[in-house]
C-alpha cells in the first residue's frame, strides 16, 4: 500500500501581508526606525501571546489587540509623530508575532493551508492602518 505524503501549505497573502509589510518597511525612511522597532517588539510580545493557533481554521488573535497596542505605544514614544510608526511598529508586529512566531505550531497541525496575513489576522493588520490614520 503506498502512502500519501501530507503536508501544510503556507501562502503569503499579497493584499493582508505583502503589501501592508512594504509599506510598514518604507515608513521607515520617513520616521524614526529605533521608534518603529520598539512598537514591533512590544505588538509582536503581545499578538503572540494572544494569538492562538486553531486546528482546521489556523491562526486567530483578537482584531483589536495590536492596533491598539501598537497605537498606544507609539503615542507614549512618538507623541505626535505616532501615526506612521503605530502603523509601521503594528503591521509588522502583527505578521512576527501572531504569524511567523506560530509556524512550528502550525507544522504539527494537520495539513492544510494556511495563509499568512489573511482571514483573522488579515483584520488585525488592516486595523493598524486605520487606526494609525486616525492618529493623524
Amino acid at each position: 500500500m503506498r502512502q500519501i505524503e501530507q503536508k501544510t501549505i503556507v501562502a503569503l497573502n499579497v493584499g493582508g501581508g505583502v503589501i501592508p509589510a512594504l509599506l510598514a518597511i518604507y515608513q521607515f525612511s520617513r520616521a524614526n526606525p529605533v521608534l518603529i522597532l520598539l512598537v514591533t517588539v512590544v505588538v509582536t510580545i503581545v499578538s503572540y501571546y494572544s494569538a492562538q493557533v486553531v486546528p482546521g481554521i489556523g491562526i486567530q488573535m483578537n482584531a483589536l489587540v495590536a492596533p491598539l497596542t501598537a497605537a498606544m505605544t507609539a503615542l507614549l514614544l512618538a507623541g505626535g509623530n505616532a501615526a506612521p510608526i503605530a502603523f509601521a511598529g503594528g503591521v509588522l508586529g502583527t505578521l512576527i508575532g501572531a504569524d511567523l512566531l506560530h509556524l512550528p505550531e502550525i507544522e504539527r497541525m494537520s495539513p492544510g493551508i494556511l495563509s499568512i496575513g489573511g482571514a483573522g489576522v488579515f483584520d488585525g493588520i488592516a486595523l493598524c492602518g486605520l487606526l494609525a490614520l486616525l492618529l493623524i
